[in-house]
């Protein structure tokens, strides 16, 4: 019952008919549970996914993103997503290390070559260095967004695949 209405607050958000609904519902679907904000906070809870993207904007950046780009919203993201939520202080204690098994599948998630996937590692380091700086007060859902920004920015910046 909630999927279905924060299916139709998605749809209706975009003006989306029930007609359209009917053929973009698998879309929207993957858009509100593996897109958005919701994706970061709970990528592994497909309710909570939902109601966070609903609740921040109607879901219009997980449709936006999903519409715009339907293959960064599952795979290696989602992937990406969910080592940092089920991992934080591994992931970040590696990243600071410059080695360590989760930096080792966050750098397979974002599918970097080997020229790439030093790039990378050292990209996210140092855009984890900046967000060490500014991490006092800020809540773990906070970091956890911020260090998947500075993943898929590092990711983008070495060339990877994601």
């Amino acid at each position: 019952m909630k999927k279905t209405i924060a299916l139709m607050l998605a749809a209706a958000s975009f003006g989306v008919g029930s007609s359209a609904m009917a053929k973009e519902e698998i879309n929207v679907t993957n858009a509100l549970t593996q897109c958005g904000i919701g994706a970061i906070i709970a990528p592994t809870n497909e309710t909570i996914a939902i109601v966070t993207n609903v609740t921040f904007d109607l879901g219009t950046t997980a449709v936006s993103s999903q519409m715009s780009s339907a293959n960064t919203c599952n795979g290696a993201q989602k992937k990406m997503a969910q080592l940092i939520q089920n991992a934080y202080p591994q992931v970040t204690a590696d990243i600071a290390k410059g080695q360590g098994e989760r930096l080792e599948a966050l750098t397979a998630a974002a599918q970097c070559g080997d020229v790439a996937g030093a790039q990378f590692k050292s990209q996210v380091r140092y855009e984890f260095g900046q967000l060490a700086v500014k991490a006092n007060g800020k809540t773990q859902d906070q970091k956890n967004e911020d260090l998947f920004g500075a993943v898929n920015r590092s990711a983008v910046q070495a060339g990877c695949a994601i």
